[in-house]
């Protein structure tokens, strides 16, 4: 792992429980977002159930796409009609 590597993993520090409270949503919408793509983040092992760390950036990113109205159909829109 390279040291760029490791700074790099520092943004990935928000839990989806944070992310749940943050955005008024179930975990599994969560889920779907990282799934969909519109949520960075990282799995914490490769079990099925392993915990996941989202990107700060990317949270912040979307925040704001939903706040724009350019997030498109799903959570994010719902969200930010809120």
């Amino acid at each position: 792992m390279q040291d760029e590597d490791i700074i790099d993993m520092v943004d990935y520090n928000i839990s989806t429980g944070k992310v749940m409270r943050m955005l008024g949503c179930s975990r599994q919408t969560v889920c779907n977002l990282i799934e969909d793509g519109k949520l960075d983040a990282i799995k914490l092992s490769a079990k099925t159930n392993a915990k996941w760390r989202i990107s700060r950036k990317s949270l912040l990113d979307f925040i704001e796409r939903s706040l724009t109205g350019s997030v498109g159909e799903g959570a994010g829109e719902v969200w930010a009609k809120r």
